[in-house]
């Protein structure tokens, strides 16, 4: 687990959990507005990628909304994939929920 501390409060997160023998899910990808758009998530999810390497990961899934079209771009740019898609309306709102793979 990253968390960002800012005037000793958290303003991001982003984990990595353990799923499987060589699978690995990133979970709680999570900046304050303000962090956003200044390479962090890049430089984070970079770091992230590469401790999954060495401790011999083999995959990596996570799973997200359509509509949050920059954290799309960001893992698109790393190189993760979309593998599904299906709609949602159990939380509200009808959206898109999307599962990423990315092969180490």
């Amino acid at each position: 687990m990253w968390l960002l501390e800012r005037a000793d409060r958290v303003v991001g997160s982003l984990g990595l959990t353990v799923e499987g023998p060589g699978l690995g899910q990133i979970r709680w990808v999570v900046f304050e507005p303000a962090l956003r758009g200044q390479g962090l998530g890049r430089s984070l999810l970079d770091e992230l990628v590469a401790t999954a390497r060495t401790a011999g990961m083999h995959k990596l899934q996570l799973q997200t909304f359509a509509d949050l079209r920059a954290a799309a771009h960001l893992y698109r740019d790393v190189g993760f994939r979309v593998v599904w898609e299906r709609g949602r309306e159990d939380w509200g709102a009808a959206m898109t929920y999307q599962g990423y793979e990315l092969s180490l």
